[in-house]
């Protein structure tokens, strides 16, 4: 019997950190108005003092960054 218990726990904790896996390996294609709210975003997470690591998954067009600059 503890032989089972001990078996179910780990399947169970290797079935949570398969699930919290972030995201995709490809990163999403932002543009518009969602490209500029991310970046605002991104650069209000960097500037904070309390924020250690910021990690993202998105790419945005280099036409769009030039949008967004302007």
């Amino acid at each position: 019997m503890h032989d089972a218990v001990l078996e179910a726990i780990k399947k169970a904790d290797r079935d949570r950190r398969s699930a919290n896996r972030h995201g995709s390996e490809e990163p999403d294609e932002l543009e518009g108005k969602n490209a500029g709210a991310m970046l605002r975003l991104s650069e209000a997470l960097e500037e904070n003092d309390d924020v250690q690591n910021v990690y993202s998954n998105f790419d945005i067009d280099e036409k769009e960054m030039e949008a967004l600059a302007s």
